[in-house]
């Protein structure tokens, strides 16, 4: 079973979505298309992905604590809240 590697940046976003591009085209050229159908189905949630990733503003705005980042508090600090 093949395992999908992290993308974490830009970058990797964007080589990610060029890998299926040649991919759909190559198994296109070779007349497989049910795989072909599976990279544009992939092609298009990584574009999707993308998409939604923060600008790079955003980015720069974002704290070093990647828990604050994404908005978890921890469960002795909920009170405060209530």
């Amino acid at each position: 079973m093949a395992s999908r590697a992290r993308l974490r940046s830009r970058s990797d976003y964007e080589y990610a979505i060029l890998w299926e591009n040649v991919r759909a085209q190559y198994f296109t050229n070779v007349g497989d298309q049910q795989r072909a159908d599976q990279c544009k189905k992939y092609l298009q949630e990584l574009e999707w992905r993308l998409a939604m990733l923060p600008s790079t503003d955003e980015l720069e705005q974002s704290s070093s604590d990647p828990l604050a980042d994404t908005g978890w508090i921890p469960s002795e600090e909920i009170h405060q809240f209530h």
